[in-house]
């Protein structure tokens, strides 16, 4: 829920929003494409280093060339984050 709250507070205020990053929202609904119990576990599993985790979750959800690049530029952020 919280890709689509931040998308109406951005159209709504538009003057106070200068970039917008959605990252793994979820529509919901019957018409969901829900992840397997393989990529659930994954998404979820804390094993190893903040630096692992986020390596793992880059490259879960990005291509490789794409995630080699987000790990490399934000991978110290997602790394925290998982901290």
């Amino acid at each position: 829920m919280g890709g689509c709250i931040a998308q109406t507070l951005a159209v709504q205020h538009r003057a106070r929003v200068d970039k917008l990053v959605l990252l793994s929202t979820d529509p919901g609904g019957i018409e969901a494409d829900l992840a397997s119990p393989d990529v659930w576990f994954k998404l979820i599993d804390t094993s190893g280093t903040p630096n692992e985790q986020a390596h793992r979750l880059l490259f879960l959800l990005f291509p490789n060339e794409v995630a080699e690049s987000f790990y490399h530029e934000f991978g110290d952020m997602v790394a925290a984050a998982r901290a």
